[in-house]
C-alpha cells in the first residue's frame, strides 16, 4: 500500500514542476532571488541593491504563482471535458503518404498499418537523426494543460512524467527504400496526456457556454489525418514485444487496475515506451534503438534487470499508428528470452502496473502447431485483449506467414 502512495506523491511533484515550467516569470523570479542573495554573500556587507533585487524577485514569483493557482482553480470550476465517440475517427481520410495503409478496428479502437512497411522493418536498415530541439505543445494545448493534467490526477491511475523519444518523421515504403533518415525528438509523458490522450475529447467553458478545445484538431486538418511530420501531438514512441521463453511458453502480462493504459486487460510482454536513456550507447541504427528499448522494458517487467547480457534476442515485426491516441506511433517485436517461465518474477516497482504474468504453451518447433496455439489463445481470451495485444497477435500471425522459418529459428532454443 505504501508503494502506490509514494508513486502518486512523486507524480504530483512532477505535475507541479511541469506546470511551473510554463511560466518564465517564475524562473526569472527565482533567478533574481538567487543572484541577489549570492551577490550579498560573495561581497558582504549586504548591499541595498542586492537585497532589493532578491526581495522584489521573490515577491514577484510568489504573486505570480498565487495568481496562476487561483486561475487554475477557477478553470477547474469553469471547464469540463466532453468525451466524443470514436465514430469521428472512422471518417478520417488518409493523406497521400498513408494511402496504401490498412485500418484495424477492435472494439471501436482504430489503427493504420502497412504490410510492406512491416516487412521492410525487418529487412532494411534505417538510420536515425536526433534533433536537439524539444517538442513543444501548441498554444491551445498549453492553455488547457493545467486543467487536463489535474483532471487526470484525480483518477486512480498512477502517472509519472519522464523524458520520452518522439517519432517526428513518417515511416513509409518510399522513404524507407530511399534511405531517408528517421527523425527523432525529445518529448515527455505529460505532453502526451495533453495531446495524444485528448483526441476523443472536447473542453467546454460553462461561463461562455462554448467549446474552447477540440482534440481532433491536433491530429487532423479538414478531416485528413496529419502526417507525423505535421502532427501537433507529442507522439512518443510506444514499444511492445511478445516473448517466448526457452521452455516453450509465450508470455503476456495482466495489467493492474492502476495502469494508465489497458487497466485490467492482457497486454504484450515488454509493453511501454522508448525513453531518452534508450538512446545512450547505441549507434544511429533505428532498429537497434527500438529493439534495445523493447529488451530494456521486457527485463524490467520480468525482474531481470541485473542480468541481461545475451539474455534477450528481439526482432521488429510491425509498426502502426493508433488513431484513438492521436495517431501515436507504436512498434511491435518478437523476443526470445533464454530462461524458463518459472524464473520470471514481478518486482515491487513493476507490481504497481502489472498484476500477473500469464503463460501460453506453444510448440516452438512446428509451424502448424505454433499457429494452432496462437489461434486457440485468441479464441479463448480475446475478450480480455488490450488493443495492443490484438494488433500484436495479428502482426505475429502475418510474420508466421511471411517468414515462418526465421521466426522459429528466433524463438526456438539452440543447442550449445
Amino acid at each position: 500500500m505504501v508503494t502506490p502512495i509514494i508513486h502518486r506523491l512523486r507524480g504530483i511533484i512532477q505535475l507541479h514542476l511541469f506546470l511551473f515550467g510554463f511560466r518564465w516569470e517564475y524562473v526569472v523570479g527565482i533567478a533574481g532571488f538567487a543572484l541577489g542573495t549570492l551577490g550579498s554573500i560573495i561581497e558582504p556587507p549586504v548591499s541595498i541593491f542586492g537585497l532589493s533585487v532578491a526581495v522584489i524577485s521573490a515577491l514577484l514569483g510568489l504573486i505570480l504563482f498565487w495568481k496562476d493557482t487561483l486561475e487554475i482553480r477557477r478553470a477547474e470550476k469553469d471547464l469540463y471535458e466532453v468525451r466524443i465517440t470514436s465514430d469521428r475517427l472512422k471518417s478520417l481520410q488518409k493523406s497521400s503518404k498513408y494511402s496504401g495503409h490498412k485500418v484495424i478496428n477492435f472494439h471501436e479502437r482504430y489503427a493504420i498499418y502497412s504490410s510492406e512497411v512491416n516487412q521492410l522493418l525487418g529487412n532494411k536498415n534505417l538510420e536515425f537523426e536526433f534533433e536537439s530541439k524539444k517538442f513543444r505543445m501548441n498554444q491551445v494545448a498549453r492553455s488547457i494543460a493545467p486543467f487536463v493534467l489535474r483532471t487526470a490526477f484525480k483518477s486512480e491511475r498512477i502517472l509519472f512524467n519522464s523524458p520520452k523519444v518522439r517519432l517526428k518523421s513518417d515511416l513509409t515504403t518510399t522513404g524507407m527504400l530511399s534511405g531517408s533518415k528517421v527523425l527523432l525528438q525529445q518529448t515527455d509523458y505529460f505532453s502526451s496526456i495533453c495531446t495524444n490522450e485528448m483526441i476523443c475529447k472536447e473542453v467546454w467553458s460553462r461561463r461562455a457556454n462554448a467549446q474552447i478545445f477540440d482534440g481532433l484538431s491536433l491530429m487532423s486538418n479538414n478531416r485528413i489525418l496529419l502526417d507525423l511530420i505535421e502532427s501537433k501531438c507529442s507522439n512518443h514512441i510506444g514499444i511492445s514485444t511478445l516473448t517466448f521463453t526457452n521452455d516453450g511458453k509465450m508470455i503476456v502480462t495482466v495489467q493492474s487496475a492502476e495502469s494508465a493504459q489497458s487497466a485490467g486487460l492482457l497486454a504484450p510482454s515488454g509493453s511501454g515506451s522508448a525513453d531518452i536513456e534508450d538512446l545512450e550507447g547505441v549507434s544511429t541504427n533505428f532498429q537497434d534503438f527500438i529493439t534495445n528499448a523493447m529488451a530494456r522494458e521486457l527485463i524490467e517487467e520480468c525482474g531481470l534487470v541485473d542480468n541481461i547480457d545475451g539474455l534477450v534476442k528481439t526482432r521488429l515485426i510491425g509498426f502502426s499508428r493508433l488513431l484513438n491516441r492521436g495517431g501515436k506511433p507504436e512498434f511491435f517485436g518478437v523476443s526470445f528470452l533464454n530462461i524458463s517461465f518459472d524464473a520470471l518474477r514481478i518486482t515491487g516497482k513493476e507490481a504497481v502496473f502489472i498484476a500477473n504474468i500469464m503463460e501460453i504453451r506453444v510448440n516452438q518447433t512446428n509451424i502448424t502447431e505454433f499457429k494452432s496455439a496462437l489461434n486457440r489463445f485468441q479464441r479463448e481470451h480475446q475478450g480480455r485483449f488490450s488493443f495492443l495485444l490484438y494488433i500484436h497477435l495479428k502482426f505475429l500471425m502475418d510474420y508466421l506467414e511471411s517468414s515462418p522459418n526465421f521466426l522459429l529459428s528466433l524463438v526456438t532454443p539452440q543447442d550449445p
